[in-house]
């Protein structure tokens, strides 16, 4: 069917979509998204509009989090030692500030980018706008007393695969001795997994006992990535009380004080009266943040794990399924956008592979509620990882 003059418009605005964010490509003056933030923390050109709203685009340096004040427009490139902010941004991972209490909630999906059965329209992504979808933003009414603000909270990659059997009979459960898990160093330099690492599984546990215990028994690899099951490993983690928090650094195969400022853990065995997890660490030591540089981790179905080497078997490469442990988001939970990898349409050409589809999230701070749209994963200047969001004021939480 031929397309209106309506649509034929609409479908070449799809080849200028990353240049259509706010004033166009190449273009000087103005209030461009590229023009709202200078290089310093501070930002005295942050400025919103007519309608008091504010667009910013990420500047990230390297490759690790921008880190945003919605109150300041402030943003760095490294995390404030004062904490002061309120939402970072890398690629397309959103993440709120759980440390000052930063909360979020889903508000809406515009409709039209997604049919009944939940798969995306490619025409809406390849031709909705910034622009477009501005009417729509400023219309969007909060009521703040009927949204569900939730924090982000850190889930454990190896939880997804419990190593007890019957866990609703917690702490009588019974161990699960096929349930294993390989866990690896950091990255290298050259941006690719460790080759080292360890396979491990829960081999018996006490939690009924005032002197708890939890052991766990695995193998290291060897030079040649292979596992040596002749030399298997066994830590016993000790502790009396209804909880503990204990590190391991899987390269000395030592239980190491997981606040101690120098320490090298990999793995964290926390224990509640409700369950035990483990956790992947980072090379600075504090809890896996999401960065590209921490501890991977996986499940690995079978007996001893089913894999003797730790980057493949029967043609299977473990890498693809080493994971970070990584922060549950209401950005995540409600994706802000559609990656096509390798899809392409009459309106999806090969080249931008990252849509937005412009979902509408509250943020709630200590001062204040703001409404936030991510508009786009490029800048005006069209450079990809660079995302542009807008947001609104909506709510003053001072006076409260």
């Amino acid at each position: 069917m031929a397309l209106g003059e309506k649509q034929m418009k609409n479908v070449l605005l799809f080849s200028i979509l990353s240049c259509s964010l706010l004033s166009g490509c190449g273009q000087s003056g103005g209030d461009s998204a590229g023009d709202l933030l200078n290089d310093s923390p501070t930002a005295p050109d942050h400025k919103a509009d007519e309608n008091g709203v504010y667009t910013v685009s990420a500047k990230p340096q390297g490759e690790d989090f921008v880190y945003f004040n919605f109150e300041t427009g402030e943003q760095w490139p490294n995390e404030p030692t004062d904490q002061d902010w309120h939402m970072k941004i890398l690629g397309t991972n959103v993440l709120l500030n759980v440390d000052s209490n930063v909360s979020g909630a889903f508000i809406m999906q515009p409709d039209g980018f997604y049919d009944e059965d939940g798969k995306e329209v490619d025409y809406t992504f390849a031709t909705e706008t910034a622009q477009s979808q501005e009417e729509s933003f400023l219309a969007t009414t909060i009521d703040s007393k009927n949204l569900k603000f939730q924090r982000d909270q850190l889930e454990p990659i190896l939880s997804t695969h419990y190593w007890q059997n019957n866990l609703e009979q917690y702490p009588n459960a019974s161990v699960n001795p096929d349930h294993w898990f390989m866990v690896t160093t950091p990255l290298n330099n050259s941006g690719n997994h460790s080759d080292y690492g360890i396979k491990f599984h829960v081999s018996e546990f006490d939690f009924i006992s005032a002197d708890k215990s939890l052991t766990i028994e695995g193998y290291h690899t060897l030079e040649d990535k292979n596992f040596d099951h002749s030399n298997i490993k066994e830590i016993t983690f000790n502790w009396s009380g209804e909880s503990t928090s204990q590190c391991v650094n899987i390269q000395t195969w030592q239980i190491v004080d997981c606040n101690e400022a120098d320490a090298i853990w990999h793995i964290q065995m926390k224990a509640t009266p409700e369950r035990a997890d483990f956790w992947l660490g980072r090379p600075d030591s504090t809890i896996a943040k999401n960065t590209i540089t921490g501890v991977l981790g996986t499940y690995l179905p079978g007996h001893q794990g089913g894999y003797p080497n730790i980057t493949e078997s029967q043609d299977t490469k473990l890498s693809s399924f080493l994971r970070q442990d990584k922060m549950k988001s209401v950005f995540g939970s409600h994706s802000w956008y559609w990656y096509t990898g390798s899809y392409t349409s009459e309106y999806i050409k090969a080249g931008i592979r990252i849509f937005s589809n412009f979902s509408l999230y509250a943020v709630k701070t200590e001062n204040a509620i703001y409404k936030v749209q991510v508009l786009s994963y490029f800048n005006a200047e069209n450079q990809p990882a660079h995302p542009t969001f807008r947001y609104q004021k909506v709510a003053d939480l001072k006076d409260e």
